[in-house]
């Protein structure tokens, strides 16, 4: 939207004066101005500046009216949410910043609201900054499943709020479009056994904002803080996360356990924290079917199995959400197993186009990918560039692809192997016809273990069509790997990375 009447807006401590009364776009001269410094245009916003602010995956754009001044209230998508309201008509001399709620700001002083001063700025932020579920259907009851009093609700844009009715006593009901927010004190939102923090009468909903408005501690997550919140399965991970031959305990994702009621909308999403805590999000959305948008996720320090099967079995989901490209792999495990099945067996993920996130210096830690898209079925594309990290860890990419679709692997830079990293990697990959792989060790201790092995009637394709291209053919004969499911398959065609011809 253009700025058609403003004199400025601030965001953060930079004033960014539009100036444009009469100008074709935002960002250029028009007669009325604010600044004395029009030769460097001070405090102009610049073209990017205001394709960020326009952008649907970084802000969203709400109409509203403030004291008088109609405009929009533009919120950022990332954590700390951060808001700016640009006025377009009327007397444009009122601005805002939100760093936190309930501040005004007025020409250079600032304002504390003691009263709703304004109902759409109540209401904005309540919108923004509570845990809401949305109805798609008329008819729609929802149901809370604690009942200590520690989350209320509100149906009123969080000016009144009350203790959820239970079940039994009817759930609160809503139509197509209408929100219920909520907001609460607990330390951690995950319900013992099989069961969910919420449930509905079988009628689709969305799930948006500030998913920690419902603990105490919204700044700090605990451990297990949402683990299993939107599951009906609460799985418990048996592993000892030392010995070399431990996996977690085997789940089963049968029709029984499916919850088809939760969905995110891109364009208003749900909002998680950008710091993580052991088991935070564990089975968050595991077995959740109907889930076709997965949330960001922004948090750069990672903790033990922060994403631990999070989106298992999530079949209506189209893509994996993004992704920082570097981050701290932090723990205080063994095997810390950031992203262990994290996507496992959801099918409906076609392909990978992003790098997946690594340490500093390119680094992995312990299993943090093991599993990660097992039986994942209908992926058939990776990007070649998806593994950047170039110093392994064991069992890091322990079963990462096993029973998927894709014919090219993605390319393995590492040169060094180490104990079980790329063990049962492509096991039952049915298209597989290609592997770069830059690493220069002479195969054991596990590196490889049936990578390409088959898994009953599910073959990983042995014939003169498939390629191999390896650095350590230059090596050859002191360095040769197995022609069989532990190295290279007998068929394959091998070539040296220096011979490997353009695709």
């Amino acid at each position: 939207p253009v700025v058609g009447n403003s004199r400025y807006v601030q965001i953060e401590s930079s004033r960014w004066k539009t100036v444009n009364e009469g100008a074709s776009d935002p960002w250029a001269m028009g007669t009325l101005y604010s600044s004395s410094a029009l030769s460097t245009k001070e405090g102009i916003p610049t073209t990017s500046d205001w394709n960020d602010l326009k952008d649907s995956q970084m802000t969203t754009w709400i109409p509203m009216r403030i004291w008088g001044s109609q405009g929009y209230l533009v919120a950022s998508r990332s954590t700390p949410q951060k808001y700016i309201f640009i006025p377009w008509s009327g007397e444009a001399s009122y601005y805002w910043i939100a760093g936190f709620a309930n501040t005004f700001k007025i020409a250079e002083s600032t304002y504390e609201i003691s009263t709703p001063a304004d109902e759409a700025y109540v209401r904005t932020l309540n919108k923004l900054t509570c845990f809401r579920i949305k109805a798609k259907e008329d008819g729609t009851k929802v149901y809370f499943h604690y009942t200590d009093g520690s989350v209320q609700y509100s149906k009123d844009y969080g000016e009144t709020w009350a203790t959820p009715p239970t079940k039994a006593n009817g759930g609160i009901e809503i139509n197509a479009n209408e929100e219920v927010y909520f907001k609460g004190t607990r330390t951690d939102c995950n319900l013992a056994g099989d069961n969910q923090l919420f449930t509905t009468n079988g009628k689709l909903c969305y799930i948006a904002g500030e998913i920690t408005s419902l603990l105490n501690y919204p700044t700090t997550l605990p451990a297990n803080a949402f683990r299993s919140a939107f599951s009906r399965k609460n799985t418990i991970d048996t592993g000892n996360n030392g010995s070399d031959t431990e996996r977690p305990s085997t789940i089963t994702v049968s029709s029984a356990d499916y919850v088809d009621w939760v969905d995110i909308d891109p364009l208003d999403p749900l909002i998680l924290p950008a710091t993580t805590s052991a088991n935070c999000y564990m089975d968050m959305f595991l077995g959740c079917i109907s889930l076709t948008s997965a949330p960001d996720l922004p948090a750069t320090v990672l903790a033990d199995k922060c994403y631990f099967r999070m989106f298992y079995s999530c079949v209506g989901l189209k893509s994996i959400p993004s992704l920082p490209s570097e981050v701290t792999m932090s723990g205080s495990t063994t095997r810390r197993r950031y992203f262990y099945q994290m996507f496992q067996s959801c099918t409906g993920i076609t392909e990978l186009t992003a790098p997946l996130p690594v340490g500093q210096n390119s680094t992995l830690q312990r299993g943090c990918f093991e599993d990660m898209f097992a039986h994942c079925t209908g992926l058939t594309s990776v990007v070649q560039g998806l593994l950047p990290a170039t110093t392994l860890a064991k069992d890091c990419y322990r079963g990462m692809f096993q029973d998927t679709r894709f014919e090219r692997a993605p390319d393995l830079l590492a040169t060094t192997l180490v104990s079980e990293c790329y063990r049962y990697m492509f096991n039952a990959c049915t298209n597989l016809k290609y592997i770069k792989c830059l690493a220069t060790t002479n195969l054991g201790n596990g590196y490889t273990t049936n990578w390409v092995s088959d898994n009953g009637s599910k073959k990983v394709p042995n014939t003169s069509d498939c390629e191999f291209v390896g650095a350590y053919a230059t090596l050859l004969p002191t360095i040769s790997w197995p022609r069989d499911a532990h190295g290279i398959l007998s068929q394959w065609k091998v070539t040296p990375v220096s011979q490997e011809q353009a695709p």
